[in-house]
């Protein structure tokens, strides 16, 4: 998750406005947006509750992926280190 956080700008930051305006243009938030204009707190809880579902697993995903590709490259490294052809005489 530390990865996907990463990629989100800090407050303040130089992309600040345009990745907010990415955020409020997606469908999670405009769900959102939608429900508190025609005042259903309701409505809004579970569309917010759905989009950060939505975020969550995006940041576990992208946390998975993170972590296979270094196990990958672990494991390569060790086949490296212990396959006959790579061994010198």
């Amino acid at each position: 998750m530390a990865h996907a956080h990463r990629a989100a700008p800090g407050p303040g930051g130089p992309r600040r406005g345009v990745r907010t305006r990415r955020l409020l243009a997606g469908r999670g938030a405009r769900a959102i947006l939608d429900a508190l204009k025609a005042h259903d707190p309701a409505g809004a809880r579970r569309a917010m509750r759905c989009h950060f579902n939505r975020l969550l697993s995006a940041m576990l995903d992208a946390s998975a992926r993170t972590a296979m590709q270094e196990l990958e490259r672990q494991v390569a490294a060790s086949r490296e280190r212990f396959l006959i052809s790579t061994l010198h005489d």
